[in-house]
């Protein structure tokens, strides 16, 4: 737990663009953008699938981004594989997954048509129920190309 708890990152949809996120190309330099975020002080685990149309998923980030700003009068701060995760240490990282599932507020939910065909979507769903989070935590937004 102390490991995960000093590997837990976050990052603001502002810091990233449409390129950072149109494939799931490993790219070390995003993980700088993220910061160190305390268990619990992460508003979302964002999970998608990197085979959904890319344009379509992130124009769902942005609208849900937006909602959340209008509700909260400040940006998400967010858990995002592909910034939150070292590329350096990988391994290490995935094995905190459970507690980074259950560091987070909610679970967002981007689905589009190959979400339910990707195992590790599944899991991470699987995952953040299991943590004792209830569905009423979990929210669906479609990805609709």
């Amino acid at each position: 737990l102390a490991q995960a708890a000093g590997r837990f990152r976050s990052v603001q949809l502002t810091a990233l663009g449409f390129d950072d996120l149109s494939d799931n190309k490993p790219d070390p330099e995003l993980f700088s953008r993220s910061s160190a975020e305390s268990l619990h002080g992460c508003d979302a685990f964002v999970s998608h699938s990197w085979h959904d149309d890319a344009a379509a998923k992130w124009g769902a980030m942005q609208q849900w981004r937006d909602e959340f700003v209008a509700e909260h009068q400040r940006e998400p701060k967010v858990w995002l594989d592909k910034c939150c995760i070292d590329q350096n240490n990988i391994e290490c990282d995935l094995r905190c997954l459970p507690v980074f599932l259950s560091g987070c507020k909610r679970l967002v939910v981007f689905l589009g048509p190959t979400y339910l065909s990707r195992l590790w979507c599944i899991m991470e769903l699987f995952t953040f129920v299991h943590m004792c989070r209830g569905v009423d935590q979990i929210e669906f937004r479609l990805v609709l190309r």
